[in-house]
């Protein structure tokens, strides 16, 4: 696996970012409206399989010679590795991922936005089992998944279900940027992976990474006021001119919208109810047998964005 961290752009953006958000980073985690957006009652569509990895000795010896002041974190935020699946497509291939349990304190992780560091929320298990079903569309393309959070499972997906001709994971969180680390070590892929701690700044120069991908990948990021003209602005800075950008996200209380209103200046959006079908089915079940299954903050609307150009004004008629 050819994999590179991209340490100049990492560390440009973690001083001239940190800058633009740490004025009001630290009342968002504390405020009501977070708390309002983030509720989890309903866990999972049910269609991605965890299983919890047991350590061999083998293992277990180099993580200690390679992992020690991990291993020190360990003990203090409890994580556990798994091995994550979709049984439908293709239950051989898996990719290992690290997720910390529950009781991690959330003062602990500290950045950008942390509320996608704690689990996997239902829109990024759709999201990854779109990118699974459809991955032909990646072949010999570029990819950057924003906002991954801790895992950027479709991102890792995609690493494993298609042949693309790379795979950028990215988070705006140091904790998130480390366990994309940590999981890009432990798995292996065909096509280049790389890990990046990219915060989202409509005024900053992303370098070589602008326009630079044919897809962009977002889950359930858009819930955050004062985050959505800078997810926006980096958007349209990284995707090429013929590109296309995939979010997923629930509707909460109209904030999809909202980001839409703002997209269609920069761009040609497409909202799409029923992508797929199995997923339809499946989220008309919960609504109709699952009393804590709420659709305006479980079932992921998908938007897709293409820039504006003389090219699309036939947008609507556009397939993936």
């Amino acid at each position: 696996m050819n994999r590179s961290r991209h340490s100049q752009l990492t560390e440009s953006l973690g001083k001239s970012a940190k800058a633009s958000v740490n004025g009001h980073q630290n009342s968002h985690k504390q405020s009501s409206s977070t708390e309002r957006h983030s509720i989890r009652r309903f866990n999972s569509y049910g269609f991605i399989k965890c299983v919890k990895e047991a350590y061999n000795s083998s293992r277990l010896k180099t993580d200690r010679a390679e992992e020690d002041k991990d291993l020190v974190i360990k003990s203090k935020k409890n994580y556990e590795w798994y091995s994550v699946a979709i049984p439908s497509i293709d239950p051989r291939l898996s990719v290992n991922v690290r997720f910390y349990n529950s009781s991690v304190n959330i003062k602990d992780l500290t950045g950008f936005n942390n509320t996608g560091n704690i689990c996997l929320w239902p829109s990024e298990e759709i999201m990854a089992l779109f990118c699974a079903k459809n991955s032909a569309i990646f072949d010999n393309k570029s990819v950057c998944e924003l906002g991954g959070g801790m895992t950027c499972l479709a991102a890792l997906l995609i690493g494993k279900f298609s042949q693309p001709k790379e795979v950028f994971l990215t988070d705006g969180n140091e904790a998130s940027f480390e366990n994309l680390e940590k999981i890009c070590d432990r798995n292996e892929f065909e096509c280049s992976v790389e890990c990046c701690l990219l915060q989202w700044n409509k005024n900053l120069n992303y370098g070589d990474l602008e326009e630079r991908f044919d897809y962009i990948l977002c889950a359930d990021c858009l819930f955050f006021d004062e985050f959505r003209e800078d997810l926006c602005g980096t958007i349209f800075k990284l995707l090429k001119n013929d590109g296309t950008c995939l979010i997923f996200a629930p509707n909460r209380q109209n904030t999809f919208h909202k980001f839409v209103d703002m997209a269609k200046i920069k761009f040609e959006c497409m909202i799409v109810n029923d992508y797929d079908l199995e997923v339809w089915e499946r989220h008309l079940s919960e609504k109709e047998n699952n009393s804590e299954y709420d659709e305006d903050i479980h079932y992921p609307l998908l938007l897709k964005l293409k820039k504006r150009t003389k090219q699309t004004n036939d947008f609507c008629k556009m397939v993936l």
